[in-house]
């Protein structure tokens, strides 16, 4: 009897070790593509038409960071700080800031080992200072909403690091300029991105 028991369990043990190789030989596959909270510096450019007045378009130039927090395989929570800075805008000897606070989803299609295209909608804040916003009580600055579209791709360097080579949105912001109190907004951003987990 003990001697059949023994050799049941040596046969389990091969069979549970047979099954097993399979699953432990895709592990390492199945973790370079399992998505991971990460945080990414970027630079940023902006094309804004903030003064008002046909076009009235000029560029901006500053930097930010976001934080993406996975809720899926495809889905992500994201976070986003920014802002940017232009001086003698236009040659009118005016300057402005424009920072943004934005939360929202992206979806990204992770079918490459190495790319990373996504796909996001982030709502928000944006405010302005400097003397090309004078806002509604004149001291300067004002809030109002701001919401960014757009997508973006990632390359992958390494476990933790990704390079991300561009991301370009449509920059929604509602801030007071003396005539429609809205401006259309193109920003383009690059940098790098830090992932974190296994």
């Amino acid at each position: 009897m003990r001697i059949n028991m023994k050799a049941t369990l040596t046969m389990l043990l091969l069979i549970a070790a047979v099954s097993l190789a399979p699953a432990a030989a895709q592990t390492p596959s199945a973790l370079s593509t399992k998505p991971s909270a990460e945080v990414a510096l970027n630079y940023t450019y902006l094309h804004t038409n903030a003064p008002p007045d046909a076009c009235g378009c000029f560029s901006m130039n500053g930097g930010g960071a976001s934080f993406a927090y996975p809720a899926g395989n495809s889905l992500s929570v994201v976070a986003e700080a920014g802002a940017v800075a232009a001086s003698n805008v236009n040659s009118s000897g005016l300057d402005l800031v424009l920072s943004n606070y934005l939360v929202g989803g992206r979806y990204s299609l992770r079918r490459s080992t190495r790319f990373t295209p996504f796909a996001q909608v982030l709502i928000g804040a944006a405010h302005a200072s400097g003397s090309l916003a004078p806002g509604t009580s004149g001291l300067g600055s004002s809030t109002g909403f701001a919401m960014a579209m757009g997508g973006g791709l990632d390359l992958k360097l390494s476990r933790r690091f990704a390079l991300r080579l561009m991301q370009a949105d449509y920059l929604l912001t509602l801030l007071p300029n003396g005539t429609n109190d809205h401006q259309n907004n193109f920003r383009f951003s690059t940098g790098i991105v830090v992932r974190f987990g296994r």
